[in-house]
């Protein structure tokens, strides 16, 4: 069951907007270090400074605070992914900087934190899921659709062409995480990258052609 909020959001002086970033950071950091379960609205007041009234008044619920704080996480680590310069004529170099960026994205402990969370508690929250699609998956896969749009490639859906290659990437170095095996090297890391990089750029070229 969800924590309620003591009192109404609305009631007494309005919201700090410092106040609530300052109750966001702590959150972000209690719940990566203890699960949602074990961090109370109490310990994250205390951790930013402010009173567990103060956090309510911001978040009516511990639900819509583990939202928000994951919502803010997806949001400053893209916004850390400056757009990539496209080499002109160059659609392989440009896609290969790309998987380089998003794997260093996905690969971030933050990153890798907050996806933990997000499988742990999917049973008990399972909007979370669509928020974290929402708030990371899908601009990034935008994002990268753009890119092969401002490239000419020969596809005829930018956005599958995007999540064809973004799965490709994301597969083979997330499973050693997910299995706690050893992790690829930077330099097996790349040669992946640029393999599934050539694997799409043929199909997508071989699917025009026919």
């Amino acid at each position: 069951m969800q924590s309620k909020a003591p009192s109404s959001r609305s009631a007494g002086r309005p919201p700090d907007p410092a106040k609530r970033s300052a109750i966001l950071a702590a959150a972000q950091r209690l719940f990566a270090e203890k699960g949602f379960t074990a961090t109370s609205m109490d310990a994250v007041a205390r951790a930013a400074g402010t009173s567990k009234l103060t956090a309510y008044r911001h978040f009516g619920s511990k639900d819509e605070l583990f939202a928000s704080a994951i919502v803010a996480r997806c949001n400053a680590m893209l916004a850390q992914a400056s757009d990539l310069t496209l080499p002109p004529g160059e659609p392989r170099a440009a896609l290969i900087e790309f998987g380089h960026a998003f794997l260093a994205l996905i690969l971030h402990p933050d990153a890798l934190s907050m996806h933990r969370l997000i499988v742990a508690e999917r049973e008990r929250s399972p909007q979370l899921g669509g928020l974290f699609h929402a708030a990371a998956i899908l601009p990034t896969q935008q994002r990268l659709a753009r890119i092969i749009e401002r490239l000419a490639l020969p596809v005829d859906d930018p956005m599958l062409a995007a999540g064809d290659l973004l799965a490709l990437w994301r597969s083979k170095p997330m499973m050693p995480v997910e299995l706690g095996l050893p992790r690829m090297t930077g330099e097996d890391i790349a040669a992946h990258i640029a393999r599934a990089v050539d694997l799409c750029l043929a199909a997508w070229t071989v699917d025009r052609r026919g």
